[in-house]
């Protein structure tokens, strides 16, 4: 299998793919050919996919190949549809929707590029923002939109199993113009902010279900956890992150580099667990003391690289922005989308990779802007 994924997520996909086949359809368990053992990857990162593919894997009767496509180009394709009949909904001009679909098709096209877990961040980013727009511009008087916020919050919960926060950046963007909607009383507001509450919810318990299925049969069959921690560290990528600048302080942006510093302060200590995360945490407070200045220069070169990436995906909108400046209500629920979409390049290094999320936020931003001035322009042409 030759795919753009990280390899370690190669490996225990096809070992977990095997472990589905061979337990009948337990999640999680991975087979390699003499035993069974626990999925060493499964944390709240990327539980999603170790579900998902062995499963379409299972049932369509795919080699871990084909299902991982399927499962990654599917979701791009639906995110693509979902967001082609916004745009559609929401503007009526040739001009603009000729400029939707080919600014959609561009984000298809990088979301399709990569198989990894960081395309969750362009995939729900695109099928979530602009059908938000739509019901609280167009239909928030309709029972259509409790409809939307309920699915709505089922896929930004799924998004984020398959990586974790990647949903924070729509999630921002759907609240804001829910709690700035001048058109809809508090009542409505709570009962639609409930919604997507109960609609988060039904994955969320789902796959709590499902590792509760994975933990009972592994003690059942005697099966060690290799991640019996079931935690997300937050200090080990903040930690890694300071290596964006430099090597500076003997970080290098390499797992490894955490775990040896980490074993140094207490030897004993488990990689990823909250003991672990918490010695790094003090790490991160020590340089922070210590030298002000370099924590300093690496927040602002990250700041400078995000900026740029905002610029460059926002494009033509942001002269749009200028010339058709839309309300003010959407201006910041896209402007804190930014901001929250843009934590996780922030929190590590601003990569192409990790700033996936804001640039799906700023593309969706400056193409909404550029179909609204040709929408405005094209027009008041016509009159």
């Amino acid at each position: 299998m030759n795919l753009p994924m990280m390899a370690c997520r190669q490996k225990h996909l096809a070992l977990a793919v095997d472990g589905y086949y061979k337990t009948g359809g337990v999640p999680f368990i991975e087979f390699n050919g003499a035993e069974l053992t626990g999925s060493c990857p499964l944390d709240p990162d990327d539980m999603g996919i170790y579900y998902f593919i062995p499963k379409l894997a299972y049932f369509l009767n795919l080699d871990v190949y084909a299902a991982v496509k399927l499962f990654f180009y599917g979701t791009a394709v639906f995110a693509f549809l979902c967001a082609l009949t916004a745009f559609f909904l929401l503007f009526k001009s040739i001009q603009a929707r000729i400029a939707s679909l080919y600014g959609l098709l561009l984000l298809a096209r990088i979301s399709m590029s990569s198989t990894d877990v960081y395309t969750a961040y362009i995939s729900i980013a695109v099928a979530t923002m602009p059908l938000a727009l739509y019901f609280f511009y167009k239909q928030y008087d309709s029972k259509g939109i409790f409809v939307f916020m309920f699915l709505a919050g089922m896929f930004l919960q799924i998004s984020h199993h398959i990586r974790t926060y990647a949903q924070l950046g729509p999630l921002c963007f759907i609240l804001m113009l829910l709690i700035l909607n001048q058109h809809m009383l508090n009542n409505k507001k709570i009962l639609l902010a409930l919604t997507l509450l109960l609609g988060a919810a039904v994955p969320y318990m789902y796959f709590k279900k499902l590792y509760k299925e994975y933990t009972t049969y592994m003690s059942t069959h005697g099966i060690e956890d290799p991640y019996p921690h079931n935690y997300h560290p937050f200090w080990h990528p903040l930690y890694l992150g300071f290596s964006f600048v430099s090597a500076g302080h003997g970080i290098t942006f390499d797992d490894t580099c955490a775990y040896k510093r980490a074993k140094e302060v207490n030897p004993n200590t488990v990689n990823y667990s909250q003991e672990y995360d918490a010695i790094l945490c003090k790490e991160v407070i020590n340089l922070v003391k210590s030298d002000p200045w370099f924590v300093a220069q690496t927040i602002f070169a990250k700041l400078g690289v995000l900026l740029l990436y905002i610029l460059v995906f926002m494009n033509l909108g942001f002269i749009a922005i200028g010339m058709y400046p839309k309300n003010w209500r959407t201006e910041l629920a896209f402007i804190t989308s930014l901001a929250l979409s843009a934590i996780p390049a922030m929190v590590a290094i601003p990569t192409l990779i990790y700033a996936t999320g804001l640039i799906a936020c700023a593309a969706l931003y400056g193409l909404v802007s550029l179909c609204y001035g040709l929408e405005i322009y094209f027009l008041k042409k016509r009159k």
